[in-house]
């Protein structure tokens, strides 16, 4: 069997360790975040990058979403060959999400569906920045903190969540907003959601909920749901995701409150689910 190292130590980290551990023999985590270091997964502890350089592995799965341009450069600077990088789980995620993303748009224009878009959860704006691109002529809100969960909802969570899902923080919004293709299209509202949402009274065509937590994302349905045109999508990341398992949670009991199913889809990315009005 294969020796390899997870790069990522999150939630995306973690899935791609249940994914490849009756293939490759995991040794460790390794994580560009210090607060990490010392940690432990499934039994694995999470060490720096630069513990790379003296372990003998056959490959570097990328566990990180947002690691797709970061990971490769820097296993180049340590002198890591770049065929030891395993991207391929990453790279069928974001794109998946990405093609979905753009034909629905195809879709939201071609059909008249009326709305503005959104995302809540946008961390460094990677999957915001093809939201404001796909959709260049509607207002494009974006809910975070940009600090991190609150301690409200950390304290309402699962152990089992928590472990993976208390980061994001040190997030620079300027740098975020820089990325955005029509930035005269944003709003910004920073803060708890849903409180940041009081006093909007609009219709959605999309909105992308990645919360991580019970409590927002159950919030962004109760909020979103009612408002989302006629045809409107709504994307929950990390339903599938077992390392969140509140993810789901949350929609079945915003099922419930309905007192009916909702018209859901797989999107083809492996742990996205989406709602459809």
């Amino acid at each position: 069997m294969k020796k390899g190292v997870v790069f990522g130590a999150g939630g995306t980290g973690r899935h791609v360790f249940e994914m490849s551990r009756d293939s490759v023999e995991i040794l460790c985590f390794v994580d560009s975040d210090e607060t990490k270091w010392g940690g432990v997964i499934e039994g694995k502890e999470i060490k720096k990058p630069e513990t790379l350089k003296s372990l003998d592995v056959d490959v570097v799965l990328l566990g990180t979403l947002m690691g797709l341009d970061e990971v490769p450069q820097q296993l180049k600077a340590m002198g890591i060959p770049p065929e030891k990088l395993d991207r391929s789980y990453v790279e069928l995620s974001v794109k998946s999400r990405i093609l979905f993303l753009q034909r629905y748009a195809e879709r939201v224009y071609k059909e008249g569906i009326r709305g503005s878009v959104a995302e809540a959860g946008v961390y460094r704006g990677e999957f915001a920045r093809h939201i404001n691109r796909c959709f260049p002529d509607r207002t494009c809100y974006l809910f975070d903190t940009f600090e991190g969960f609150t301690e409200y909802d950390i304290s309402r969570e699962q152990e089992e969540s928590l472990t993976f899902a208390n980061h994001l923080k040190n997030v620079n919004v300027e740098e975020t907003l820089s990325k955005m293709p029509k930035r005269e299209n944003i709003i910004v509202k920073i803060g708890r959601f849903p409180e940041t949402a009081k006093g909007i009274d609009d219709t959605f065509a999309f909105v992308n909920l990645d919360m991580d937590l019970y409590e927002p994302t159950i919030g962004g349905l109760r909020f979103f749901y009612p408002r989302m045109a006629e045809g409107g999508v709504i994307l929950v990341h990390d339903y599938f995701n077992k390392v969140y398992p509140n993810i789901e949670k949350s929609v079945e009991d915003f099922e419930k409150e309905l007192g009916r199913r909702l018209y859901k889809a797989p999107v083809g990315d492996d742990i996205t689910m989406a709602i459809i009005r």
